[in-house]
């Protein structure tokens, strides 16, 4: 019996969350590569849906060259603390002090090249802007997230998924003034408010079982909801611009990976600074 839209959204929402968090709690490798396949799979949507125009070929070698971006966020800290005796640990170390001193800024170059000789210079510019936003937008979060450790990661997860779900609950539930009708019409203030009200409760939850700072609740949560909701809002205005409904369509009844992603991709950032600038532990 084929399964309505509900069901399927139900099912595969499902098993995105429980492929994330199992992925989250084994670490080391294993979350890494899940960074590593989301980056890919948000590249391919974004070069996809900003640049239809270039072949699938270009849009290849443009997502090589970025890649290396994801690498050294996501491994340096890594490398040259943590470990340093693996087998190849050198040679790693080798690649990312290269790409830090030089080479990432020469392969934006080589970007450029091959955009200045393909056959459709008149968008030079605009897939250029493409480009670097792949490596701010998708990559550097995505890096940082698969460096941190288990209780950030589900920190992140679990607020991200209670802020979304308080939200539309609540502006189901009582929903009468838009927030940006421009870009999300569905989006309104009493949805906003309830789910920083959701957020905050289950942050502080999760606080008291992981006996994590305060700061996680008064300081770090309120700041979950107000980048996740910039996040989506900002996602939802590039696929108006470009005349789609989704980024595409990995997981079904949810569209793509992207999609899925939008409001993790700014809370990642946000997080990663406030717990730098307060010093705030989150070690147990």
């Amino acid at each position: 019996m084929a399964l309505n839209n509900f069901s399927m959204r139900a099912l595969f929402g499902a098993v995105y969350v429980a492929v994330l968090t199992s992925a989250a709690v084994a670490g080391g490798w294993w979350f890494f590569l899940l960074c590593l396949l989301l980056s890919i799979l948000c590249l391919k949507e974004l070069y996809g849906l900003a640049m239809p125009q270039r072949s699938s070929g270009f849009r290849l070698v443009l997502l090589a060259l970025a890649l290396p971006q994801f690498a050294v966020t996501a491994l340096s800290e890594w490398v040259y603390v943590d470990q340093t005796s693996f087998p190849g640990s050198a040679l790693l170390q080798q690649f990312l002090l290269f790409w830090e001193s030089g080479l990432g800024i020469y392969s934006y170059l080589l970007v450029l090249v091959l955009l200045l000789f393909s056959a459709k210079t008149s968008d030079l510019l605009r897939d250029a802007g493409v480009f670097a936003l792949s490596l701010l937008y998708v990559l550097l979060p995505l890096g940082i997230l698969a460096k941190w450790n288990e209780i950030l990661i589900l920190y992140v997860f679990i607020l991200t998924w209670s802020s979304d779900t308080f939200a539309y609950l609540g502006g189901k539930a009582f929903g009468k003034h838009k927030l940006f009708e421009r870009v999300s019409p569905g989006k309104t203030w009493e949805g906003f408010f309830s789910g920083m009200a959701g957020t905050i409760l289950v942050a502080g939850v999760y606080a008291h079982f992981r006996d994590l700072d305060l700061r996680f609740v008064y300081l770090l949560a309120p700041a979950v909801h107000i980048a996740g909701t910039l996040g989506d809002l900002t996602e939802s205005l590039m696929k108006r611009n470009l005349g789609v409904k989704d980024s595409g369509n990995v997981i079904p009844g949810h569209g793509g990976i992207l999609d899925r992603l939008d409001a993790m991709l700014f809370i990642i950032p946000v997080v990663a600074f406030l717990l730098h600038v307060f010093e705030i532990p989150y070690l147990p």
